[in-house]
């Protein structure tokens, strides 16, 4: 059997599996429900700053830069870098405030044989963050990197303003105060900035969902038996609030249990026995009466009642029981690529990424651009990176999937492509591209079916 034909197999049978899943799991934000990434990023900054100015006035001047602040970026906290990194945890690109970083510098720090192997500042970096390095993982971090930016160039005029070298320890501090702003603004549903804002207009900050998707929601737990789940990291009173806009009051209806404050990616990590449920009896628990000990989630309960807390365990037992099986089909949809794509391909269920980049117009072109390279203009810039000309772009850090070119220390996926390929069964860019993968027939004749890479939509 030939690559192609292998590939073509493969697609055929992921989409029949999908089709015939006995359960589909959703992520809430920025997963079946879809939001305005520009508004809501200038509301967490606004967030963010709030406090930070309290601690380090200089940053009232900073502004939020949506061309250089992207997902997957990593903060080196201990030096104030920003990097993006390579599938093999190479840092193939890095600034020092608005200054990018020499390759040279960059093989010192990340790839001197020197600090190669059990010494590499990355050797354990999975994506998740740490004491030393913090992750754009979702489009609620973005924002901060252009903070970390804006902070770097502050401390680069202090030092040659004083003569001294840069204080690299006020990294640590900022991380900490930024810590400190998510809790004072996100915490606390009633006085927090951040749900006031959004509860005085969710329209600005989220879309509808279309009437498509709660017609399938509809069609496949009525017509399939098919058990939808909602499981976010979000509190309850926020995930009333963004249901009840997105998908109306009835919005339980389309859902067989609802679980919040799951805490991903511990919810798939964790032993049966460490983290149990809880059950609201309101989205909008105060009394102690509100919260009630269960051994495991419920099916098809009140619409009042929500489950909090859990682990993937008791709910896959729960479900056996159900549906009497002693293995059920499970896929999780969800844009968190740690949490929703990596923890549950962990426990072996099927997964599915929502990854709006793969929407944006200068990726379709880096996407379709990949099938062919032979006749592309390459060049290598003046960092040291080999990239493949595709025209006007304000892409200050370049692909999200790839690295556009070759060179003997660079692989050609990013770090998060690596991932994708690694850990998600199927790639869209959101739940109303997965409705119509649900509905096309091409998925099920090779005749019709051509291989299609890591993403659908646009005819790659």
């Amino acid at each position: 059997m030939s690559k192609i034909e292998e590939i073509i197999n493969t697609e055929i049978k992921l989409h029949q599996q999908f089709k015939n899943v006995n359960v589909i799991g959703f992520d809430m934000d920025m997963a079946i429900v879809r939001y305005n990434n520009d508004a809501i990023a200038t509301l967490i900054y606004e967030c963010i700053l709030d406090h930070l100015v309290t601690v380090f006035p200089f940053l009232k001047d900073s502004k939020l830069d949506f061309s250089f602040s992207k997902r997957g970026l990593v903060i080196d906290l201990e030096l104030g870098l920003i990097l993006k990194l390579d599938n093999k945890k190479r840092v193939i690109k890095a600034f020092r405030g608005k200054s990018i970083v020499s390759k040279e510098e960059l093989d010192s720090i990340y790839h001197d044989e020197k600090v190669i192997g059990s010494a590499s500042p990355l050797k354990d970096y999975d994506g998740g963050n740490s004491a030393r390095f913090f992750t754009m993982i979702s489009f609620f971090e973005t924002p901060i990197t252009s903070i970390i930016r804006d902070f770097m160039e502050y401390q680069k005029s202090e030092s040659i303003r004083l003569g001294k070298p840069i204080d690299y320890s006020t990294f640590k501090q900022l991380g900490k105060e930024i810590s400190v702003s998510f809790a004072k603004h996100f915490n606390d549903f009633t006085t927090g900035h951040y749900y006031t804002s959004f509860r005085n207009d969710p329209s600005k900050y989220i879309y509808k969902v279309s009437d498509q998707l709660k017609n399938w929601l509809m069609e496949i737990r009525s017509k399939n038996n098919t058990k939808v789940l909602l499981i976010t990291n979000s509190k309850s009173e926020y995930c009333h609030c963004v249901m009840e806009y997105s998908f109306g009051e009835n919005f339980r209806d389309y859902f067989d249990c609802i679980i919040v404050d799951a805490k991903k990616p511990e919810f798939f990590k964790s032993d049966i026995n460490s983290k149990p449920f809880t059950k609201l009896m309101t989205f909008y628990p105060k009394e102690k009466s509100d919260y009630i000990q269960c051994s495991n989630i419920e099916l098809g309960v009140s619409h009042d009642t929500i489950f909090k807390g859990g682990n993937i365990h008791l709910v896959l037992n729960k479900l056996k029981d159900h549906f009497k099986k002693d293995q059920i089909s499970f896929c999780y949809v969800g844009d968190n690529l740690i949490g929703d794509v990596v923890a549950p391909k962990q426990v072996k269920l099927m997964t599915v990424a929502i990854i709006e980049e793969i929407q944006d117009p200068e990726e379709i072109i880096i996407l379709k651009r990949e099938k062919n390279t032979k006749n592309q203009e390459v060049q290598v810039n003046n960092e040291g990176l080999v990239e493949r000309s595709t025209g006007e772009t304000n892409y200050v850090w370049g692909s999200f999937f790839h690295i556009h070119g070759n060179h003997e220390n660079l692989s050609i996926d990013t770090f998060w492509s690596g991932i994708l390929r690694d850990n998600a069964d199927i790639v869209v860019y959101g739940v109303d591209t997965l409705v119509e993968y649900y509905y096309q027939d091409k998925f099920d004749n090779k005749d019709t079916l051509a291989p299609c890479a890591v993403v659908y939509g646009q005819g790659y």
